[in-house]
């Protein structure tokens, strides 16, 4: 059986750390956002009806 390592120079590990950092904030920021519209989504109660 042969043991494949790979190598991740340290640019590479920087980038990768910056884009998952980057994508967590802009995650974080879209929600922060958009709250009260995801908000609604979730907690739609059924509409009565009006006899006016």
């Amino acid at each position: 059986m042969h043991l494949i390592l790979a190598y991740i120079d340290p640019g590479a590990g920087s980038l990768l750390i910056q884009l998952l950092i980057g994508g967590l904030a802009g995650l974080a920021a879209l929600v922060k956002f958009r709250w009260n519209r995801i908000k609604t989504a979730f907690s739609r109660k059924p509409q009565e009806e009006s006899n006016g």
